[in-house]
Protein backbone atom coordinates (compact mmCIF):
# COMPACT_ATOMS: atom_id res chain seq x y z
CA UNK A 1 0.00 0.00 0.00
CA UNK A 2 1.45 3.40 -0.96
CA UNK A 3 2.47 5.89 1.69
CA UNK A 4 0.41 8.85 0.44
CA UNK A 5 1.91 11.31 2.92
CA UNK A 6 5.41 10.48 1.69
CA UNK A 7 4.30 10.74 -1.95
CA UNK A 8 2.65 14.10 -1.35
CA UNK A 9 5.69 15.45 0.49
CA UNK A 10 7.99 14.34 -2.31
CA UNK A 11 5.72 15.93 -4.94
CA UNK A 12 5.54 19.23 -3.06
CA UNK A 13 9.25 19.49 -2.20
CA UNK A 14 10.93 18.24 -5.40
CA UNK A 15 10.65 18.76 -9.14
CA UNK A 16 9.81 15.10 -9.79
CA UNK A 17 7.31 14.34 -12.56
CA UNK A 18 4.10 12.42 -12.00
CA UNK A 19 5.39 9.64 -14.24
CA UNK A 20 8.62 9.21 -12.25
CA UNK A 21 6.82 9.51 -8.93
CA UNK A 22 4.26 6.90 -9.99
CA UNK A 23 6.96 4.47 -11.08
CA UNK A 24 8.96 5.02 -7.90
CA UNK A 25 5.98 4.30 -5.61
CA UNK A 26 4.38 1.64 -7.84
CA UNK A 27 1.11 3.50 -8.44
CA UNK A 28 -0.58 4.64 -11.64
CA UNK A 29 0.12 8.15 -12.89
CA UNK A 30 -3.64 8.74 -13.25
CA UNK A 31 -4.13 7.83 -9.58
CA UNK A 32 -1.62 10.49 -8.52
CA UNK A 33 -3.33 13.13 -10.66
CA UNK A 34 -6.73 12.12 -9.33
CA UNK A 35 -5.61 12.29 -5.70
CA UNK A 36 -3.98 15.66 -6.33
CA UNK A 37 -7.16 17.15 -7.80
CA UNK A 38 -9.32 15.73 -5.00
CA UNK A 39 -6.94 17.11 -2.39
CA UNK A 40 -7.16 20.59 -3.86
CA UNK A 41 -10.95 20.46 -4.07
CA UNK A 42 -11.22 19.30 -0.46
CA UNK A 43 -9.10 22.24 0.69
CA UNK A 44 -11.18 24.66 -1.37
CA UNK A 45 -14.38 23.16 0.03
CA UNK A 46 -13.14 23.58 3.62
CA UNK A 47 -12.20 27.21 2.91
CA UNK A 48 -15.64 27.82 1.42
CA UNK A 49 -17.34 26.36 4.51
CA UNK A 50 -15.24 28.59 6.78
CA UNK A 51 -16.19 31.69 4.77
CA UNK A 52 -19.87 30.75 4.94
CA UNK A 53 -19.67 30.29 8.72
CA UNK A 54 -18.04 33.71 9.10
CA UNK A 55 -20.79 35.34 7.01
CA UNK A 56 -23.47 33.73 9.15
CA UNK A 57 -21.72 34.81 12.33
CA UNK A 58 -21.41 38.40 11.07
CA UNK A 59 -25.11 38.49 10.13
CA UNK A 60 -26.08 37.18 13.55
CA UNK A 61 -23.98 39.83 15.27
CA UNK A 62 -25.84 42.54 13.35
CA UNK A 63 -29.21 41.03 14.17
CA UNK A 64 -31.24 42.66 16.96
CA UNK A 65 -31.96 39.17 18.30
CA UNK A 66 -28.27 38.49 18.91
CA UNK A 67 -27.71 37.43 22.52
CA UNK A 68 -25.14 35.55 24.53
CA UNK A 69 -27.17 32.38 23.97
CA UNK A 70 -26.88 32.66 20.19
CA UNK A 71 -23.18 33.47 20.44
CA UNK A 72 -22.59 30.20 22.29
CA UNK A 73 -24.05 28.03 19.50
CA UNK A 74 -20.67 27.79 17.67
CA UNK A 75 -22.03 27.73 14.13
Amino acid sequence: MPNWNKIREEWETTKITFKTLAEKHDVKEGTLKSRRSRGVSMIMEQQSICRAKKKIDNRLKKSPLYTDDIRSLHL
